[in-house]
């Protein structure tokens, strides 16, 4: 399908830039056409459930028990961490599974996440969640805004930012960042390099200055394990730009109404169906 240019979306996120390189036709099906996907009747939980629960669970501690410089975690942190995911798991009482399979499972990783929060808070002067950002791109028939939710910006001592994204499956791996097929991270970092997740619409600050990024990575919260999103001795910044770069790029190509949103043109580490294949 080659839709006219106009019919072409003008906004996307940064995980769905990784969709425009490795599977075009979902974004012309999703984006172009409107066709969403639908959950199944009476589905039980799936693993975008389970992430957004655990999500919840590890912004709402981070909030509620942010570090301070006499005492960087709480009293009982295991009991403030429980109590937190008793709350938000009591929230799906319609999803059974949810309560018989993912509670239990979270116990365990929580005993390995607050060992590994301890550790990380001794080098950071703040952490903010959650955080929506918006950057606006030039191309050359009109502008395109990029967005972007961090899962997680810590404010390190020494000035800079690392952004991390919560994993409840396998996580990216440096090579496919290298490799443009996972650029999300990298595109966050020169998002908040130019104040994306500085300042909210109404110019309240809501996230960390203007600063370079000197850590991306995944953590992986079902194997306890934090898995760096680019190469060892990469620098961050470089591989920011050579994102935007690589983003401008397919962009433009797709700017062309002659360039069609084929289906998966590069299918390598994909595991998954595709909603649209």
């Amino acid at each position: 399908p080659t839709p006219p240019v106009e019919a072409r979306p003008g906004r996307l996120s940064v995980t769905r830039i990784n969709d425009l390189f490795r599977d075009p036709y979902a974004i012309y099906a999703s984006h172009v056409l409107g066709l969403n996907v639908l959950d199944d009747l009476d589905a039980d939980a799936g693993a975008r459930d389970r992430g957004d629960i655990i999500h919840k669970i590890l912004e709402r501690f981070s909030l509620e028990h942010p570090p301070t410089a006499k005492k960087p975690m709480p009293d009982n942190a295991y009991g403030a961490l429980v109590a937190i995911a008793r709350e938000e798991f009591d929230k799906t009482d319609a999803r059974p599974a949810v309560q018989a399979i993912w509670y239990p499972r979270f116990l365990e990783v929580a005993e390995w996440f607050l060992t590994w929060e301890a550790e990380r808070r001794t080098g950071i002067r703040q952490t903010f969640v959650e955080l929506k950002g918006e950057h606006t791109v030039a191309l050359p028939t009109r502008e395109f805004t990029l967005s972007g939710i961090a899962d997680r910006i810590d404010l390190l001592t020494d000035g800079s930012l690392a952004i991390l994204d919560y994993k409840t499956g396998p996580a990216p791996t440096a090579k496919q960042t290298t490799a443009k097929f996972s650029v999300q991270l990298p595109l966050e970092a020169a998002m908040a390099r130019d104040g994306a997740f500085h300042t909210d619409k109404d110019g309240r600050t809501i996230g960390p200055p203007r600063a370079l990024t000197s850590e991306l990575a995944y953590v992986e919260l079902k194997t306890g394990r934090v898995v760096s999103a680019v190469e060892k001795n990469a620098d961050v910044m470089t591989e920011a730009d050579a994102a935007m770069g690589h983003m401008v790029d397919l962009l433009t190509l797709f700017e062309t109404e002659d360039t069609p949103y084929i289906s998966r043109p590069r299918p390598q580490f994909l595991t998954y169906d595709g909603d649209y294949d």
